[in-house]
């Protein structure tokens, strides 16, 4: 098969992991830059409203790898930041629908609340989860 094949190619290819390095665990050399920053100056960022993939780009990580050196370093905060600009985005999308002057602007709204309600029944299943019996 040509090189352009193999590359874009729909057929699942063979999994082959990396050698671990010694002394270190593996998957911890994804986190490349964040090795030494301080959880709390992310989640800042994060709270002021700027994405992961800015945060992410900004210390040449993915978002994926951004997310998980939160989860292992911060997780309560991290999990306690995405449930506060959850309720920020649902308040935003309920006034929002208020303010809406014709059907795009209220469509719209609309899914953004439901987007920032299913991130919450998620985030915060104890509030905002469905009650199960």
């Amino acid at each position: 098969m040509s090189e352009v094949l193999l590359k874009h190619s729909r057929m699942p290819r063979k999994y082959e992991p990396k050698p671990a390095v010694a002394g270190k665990q593996p998957g911890y050399e994804q986190y490349g830059n964040l090795t030494g920053v301080d959880p709390e100056e992310i989640l800042k960022r994060y709270l002021s409203d700027e994405s992961t993939a800015t945060i992410a780009a900004d210390y040449k990580v993915t978002r994926q790898a951004l997310g998980r050196y939160l989860l292992r370093n911060a997780e309560e905060d991290w999990k306690d930041a995405q449930v506060m600009r959850a309720i920020v985005r649902k308040e935003a999308a309920e006034d929002a629908m208020e303010a809406a002057q014709d059907p795009l602007r209220l469509a719209k709204a609309r899914e953004l609340l439901k987007a920032a309600q299913w991130d919450l029944e998620r985030t915060c299943k104890r509030i905002y989860g469905e009650d199960r019996p």
